[in-house]
């Protein structure tokens, strides 16, 4: 495996925890960290700056140099982790207005809080799904009554 290769695969680990976890948007690392820039705090920003502008300078140079490549992929592992610490964290947050029942979210464990901030993800969804449907059930409704009104039905 060459050293573009190796970049590629650490780059598309970052873009998909990027997407998934934080909802980023964009074609390469530089517009997806732009995207959510204020999610993020400063010293992970950095980091993510710094192995974009590696990953460039990386695949410009054809040569392969073993210490910089390592390195590439130290900081990608040490963003990864970051990247997943902060996404706990924020499932935490949203977890800490859910009823628990009395249980502060710090003596939960991961798949726990996974579970709770799927669960509660699945219900906004729901919720929203309902309220549209309902909203459009409205509009028709009364479309129809002031139709019947118009043509002196009602």
């Amino acid at each position: 495996m060459d050293v573009n290769e190796t970049i590629q695969i650490y780059l598309r680990k970052l873009n998909n925890q990027l997407d998934s976890d934080f909802a980023a948007q964009g074609d390469d690392l530089a517009t997806r960290i732009g995207s959510i820039r204020s999610l993020l705090p400063d010293a992970l920003l950095t980091l993510l700056r710094d192995i974009d502008t590696r990953a460039t300078q990386l695949s410009l140079s054809p040569r392969e140099d073993s210490a910089s490549l390592a390195d590439f992929i130290f900081r990608c592992g040490l963003a990864s982790e970051q990247l997943e610490t902060l996404r706990q964290n924020r499932a935490a947050e949203s977890v800490a207005a859910f009823q628990t029942n009395g249980l502060p979210p710090a003596e939960f464990e991961k798949p726990e809080l996974d579970a709770i901030a799927h669960f509660i993800a699945v219900r906004d969804r729901l919720l929203r799904k309902v309220a549209d449907f309902t909203l459009k059930a409205m509009l028709i409704l009364l479309g129809l009554l002031i139709l019947g009104l118009v043509l002196g039905v009602v």
